[in-house]
């Protein structure tokens, strides 16, 4: 009798245990639950998906406070422009990936003032065309406009704005914007020397070139190659041994292939310092 009542007391413990280890794992990996808009605003219509994506899970994952780029949150990318729409396809991909995997047809709003994308090249990279929304804009005003709306619709995948000029102020109503509404935001930036200050609000912030034998190549290649540099993370988000590192840098030299969307780090020159960037900053 006593050795039945221990057992059941140590059922009702371990359920007590695994109910409470399964809370806590929600809570640190901050599901999120998007509204498909094929669907309606509707309580039933609500999906949960995983809050981060794996770009390299291996050396890049765990080099991001997340052990992955969060879906929920601005990043900014920076560098060779070209490289950059190459590199901002690619986690678009990603991120449509895992909105396919629950059955929901992934929507992608693209704002620039320029008309040179080409929806061949979108999907020979692993994106459908008919998913993608291009938003024409006059100036880079109308590209923030035009952002801040799409992430606060709370209905895309992703929002992808290519602009010039953003002051901090834009730049935090487009993060909170898109940590609302649980869409990855991704600005591509036009010049190197007006990127953000060291108190931006993005979640991370990348700096992508072409690799040296790949200058000529076009991006919709089937294997291109980056050399990708993350310049900095939100420092709040970083916990232990990745707090006493936070502010050095990392860099990788990736290929993308479209056949399988996997991004990889095809040569190991991780923790490299980068001699041309003097001062690393880190958001907080």
């Amino acid at each position: 009798m006593t050795l039945n009542i221990n057992n059941n007391l140590l059922k009702k413990n371990n359920n007590i245990i695994n109910s409470l280890r399964e809370k806590i794992r929600r809570i640190e990996n901050k599901e999120i639950e998007v509204i498909p808009s094929s669907l309606g605003k509707h309580k039933y219509s609500k999906a949960i998906l995983p809050r981060v994506i794996s770009l390299d899970f291996q050396q890049i994952d765990p080099a991001l406070p997340w052990h992955g780029l969060p879906i929920s949150g601005l990043h900014e990318i920076y560098g060779d422009v070209i490289s950059g729409i190459g590199f901002s396809t690619a986690l678009i991909v990603k991120a449509s990936k895992i909105y396919e995997e629950k059955n929901i047809r992934p929507q992608i709003l693209w704002c620039q003032k320029e008309d040179d994308l080409c929806a061949q090249g979108f999907y020979e990279f692993g994106v459908d065309p008919n998913n993608l929304i291009i938003a024409k804009c006059a100036n880079s005003n109308d590209v923030l406009w035009a952002m801040e709306e799409g992430l606060r619709s709370n209905c895309l995948t992703a929002v992808v704005g290519k602009i010039d000029k953003i002051s901090s102020i834009a730049g935090k109503r487009l993060q909170l914007a898109s940590e609302n509404a649980a869409t990855m935001g991704i600005l591509i930036r036009n010049s190197l020397n007006n990127s953000f200050s060291g108190n931006s609000h993005t979640l991370t912030k990348w700096r992508v070139n072409p690799s040296p034998n790949f200058q000529n190549t076009n991006i919709w290649t089937n294997h291109p190659r980056w050399n990708l540099e993350l310049q900095k993370y939100k420092l709040s988000m970083a916990r232990g041994e990745k707090l006493k590192n936070a502010g050095e840098p990392k860099s990788w030299l990736v290929e993308w292939n479209n056949e399988t969307s996997n991004l990889s780090v095809v040569t190991n020159i991780s923790g490299r310092p980068n001699r041309t960037q003097s001062n690393w900053t880190i958001a907080v």
